[in-house]
């Protein structure tokens, strides 16, 4: 076991799905068994640290080998990947800022800490969440507010 461990520590590929399935195990126990979820802004340090942790642990291996052939269809694997990246990520960028960007808001109403999660996209949603932590927060909806029209966040000052 002793071993086991040693090697997953030193394959940066491995320990970062390892991470990425004890994220996913945590957040279904939180969301099933507690009733609550990780704020958004979490959710978003893990998506970078696992990219970073899928890019390193790519090099990694690449480094490690000492197949060339091996080595070289890992390359062209991973060049591929890239150009389907660049040729689609405009449209990821867009489809992430305009519809799966929800940004949240600790606030008081009626003497209680809320988490409010503006929905914005076509029509102004706000989501009122309870304020666990600034981990966590309840994922069942307390109440709801209408804005009309979308593209603004209520919470700005300059609206």
């Amino acid at each position: 076991m002793k071993k086991l461990l040693i090697k997953i520590r030193k394959n940066i590929l491995v320990f970062t799905l390892m991470v990425l399935l004890l994220f996913i195990l945590l957040n279904f126990l939180l969301n099933i068994v507690f009733s609550i979820t990780f704020r958004i802004w979490v959710y978003k340090v893990i998506v970078i640290l696992l990219l970073l942790g899928l890019i390193l642990g790519i090099v990694q291996i690449i480094k490690n080998h000492t197949n060339k052939i091996l080595k070289s269809v890992i390359i062209m694997i991973v060049v591929f990947i890239i150009v389907i990246l660049c040729l689609i990520g405009p449209l990821l960028g867009f489809f992430t800022v305009a519809i799966l960007d929800r940004p949240e808001h600790v606030i008081y109403k009626n003497n209680k800490k809320y988490v409010a999660v503006v929905n914005s996209f076509l029509q102004v949603n706000v989501y009122y969440y309870d304020y666990i932590n600034p981990f966590l927060r309840g994922n069942e909806v307390k109440f709801h507010e209408y804005y009309g029209k979308g593209g603004f966040d209520p919470f700005e000052e300059k609206h």
